[in-house]
């Protein structure tokens, strides 16, 4: 075994190219892969919201929104145009259009639309920015009809048990921090040394 493991050493040293591809070139790639994304998951994706209702409700979302740990409203626009040329010009993933009935709909029983537009040429931006738009619009639908059945009568509890009948527990088993770096790495490192050794 070891006078092969010797020529294999010989081998790998007799070309720089060799030594270059076989072991530096992987090394750099693991420091990369294991530095890439090395907070975990991504947080505070940066948007813009469009509030043409400056209504009590439509504040309320805006700062529900803030709050939430994917999200940072980073821009209070003024119309729809401002807010698409900010995403296309990259300073923004997204942002909230919030019309100016949002809150008469909501209290008359309609149902009031919250849109959002999100850059999904830059993938995972784009994705956890509509993840948390869509708990936002969960919980804000929740509060809506909560409203509604109060104002008509109903306890506030019974109101409440009513909308969330069931309380969720979530356990990511492997993986419990979602940290994006868990799963890349095993997936494009592994590849990517093979491809290494094949190209050699």
């Amino acid at each position: 075994m070891f006078p092969s493991i010797r020529r294999g050493i010989r081998t790998l040293c007799s070309r720089r190219i060799y030594f270059f591809m076989m072991v530096v070139v992987p090394l750099g790639c693991t420091f990369f892969f294991l530095n890439l994304m090395n907070e975990g998951l991504p947080l505070k994706v940066p948007v813009g919201i469009v509030d043409m209702d400056h209504s009590s409700l439509s504040r309320r979302i805006t700062r529900s929104l803030d709050a939430t740990e994917l999200i940072d409203i980073a821009n209070d626009l003024e119309s729809y145009n401002a807010a698409m040329t900010k995403v296309r010009g990259g300073e923004l993933f997204g942002f909230f259009y919030i019309p100016s009935d949002f809150q008469e709909k909501a209290l008359s029983g309609r149902t009031p639309t919250l849109s959002f537009y999100s850059n999904m040429s830059i993938f995972v931006p784009g994705t956890l920015s509509f993840k948390g738009f869509k708990t936002i619009a969960v919980t804000t639908s929740g509060g809506i009809v909560e409203t509604s059945l109060t104002s008509s009568g109903l306890d506030e509890d019974i109101a409440e048990s009513l909308i969330m009948p069931l309380v969720t527990d979530n356990h990511p088993i492997g993986n419990p921090w979602t940290n994006y770096n868990i799963y890349l790495s095993q997936s494009f490192l592994a590849g990517l040394i093979a491809l290494l050794v094949m190209t050699v």
